[in-house]
């Protein structure tokens, strides 16, 4: 009631952009993470058409209900984080090295201010979600209680994991500088030996894990 119609439009034309860049964005993801089960969804075009599917498949499940939906997002989010959180314990445990963190960082050179300016909204992708959690308060017993709670549990998880998993990802394959300027595995595409299509996948092989830990994290 704040503003008039103009602001309430931009404000909602501006969510609709948010949630179609996370749904582009997570379901663009799966293929790529889901190609160690068969190599050709690394790329085109099984790699769309997987994701293309993904999104009909969720997108159906909602209609079908938002109970049977709300159970396969609350199960695949607690199996998400606890890989994550694995990966964070295993990480510091094995292969954590602050010297190696403070070298990676040169300020104007790696990275340059353009990718590191260029960064800062592509790092913030990983926090866009967290206010949808308000969406659910018709569904919550105690929404004044219920859903600021959610909503600091979660903004408390993504913090932690976002803040320390890339600490390790970097002590894990550290910047170097090669022909084409500074760059870090994480970066590079697979067909330079890189992991920028599954930068998760790209630690889990790089933490010195080997047997049947490194194939249950694969």
């Amino acid at each position: 009631h704040a503003f008039n119609e103009l602001v309430s439009f931009g404000a909602a034309w501006a969510q609709l952009l948010n949630y179609v860049i996370t749904i582009a964005i997570s379901a663009f993801f799966v293929p790529h993470y889901l190609s160690i089960f068969w190599d050709p969804l690394r790329q085109n075009p099984w790699d769309v058409v997987v994701a293309a599917l993904v999104i009909v498949a969720l997108v159906g499940l909602n209609i079908v209900g938002v109970r049977e939906a709300a159970r396969l997002n609350i199960g695949l989010a607690v199996l998400d984080f606890a890989t994550q959180a694995l990966l964070v314990i295993l990480g510091f445990a094995l292969i954590f090295s602050p010297g190696i963190l403070v070298e990676n960082v040169d300020f104007g050179v790696a990275p340059t201010w353009e990718n590191f300016l260029l960064a800062i909204p592509v790092g913030m992708i990983a926090y866009t979600g967290i206010e949808t959690i308000s969406n659910l308060s018709e569904e919550a017993r105690d929404p004044s209680r219920d859903i600021p709670r959610s909503i600091a549990m979660v903004a408390v998880a993504v913090y932690a994991i976002f803040f320390t998993l890339p600490m390790i990802a970097l002590s894990a394959m550290p910047v170097t500088e090669g022909p084409d300027g500074f760059a870090t595995p994480l970066g590079e595409p697979p067909e330079r030996g890189g992991y920028a299509n599954d930068p998760v996948l790209g630690l889990v092989d790089n933490l010195g894990l080997d047997g049947a830990l490194l194939h249950s994290l694969e």
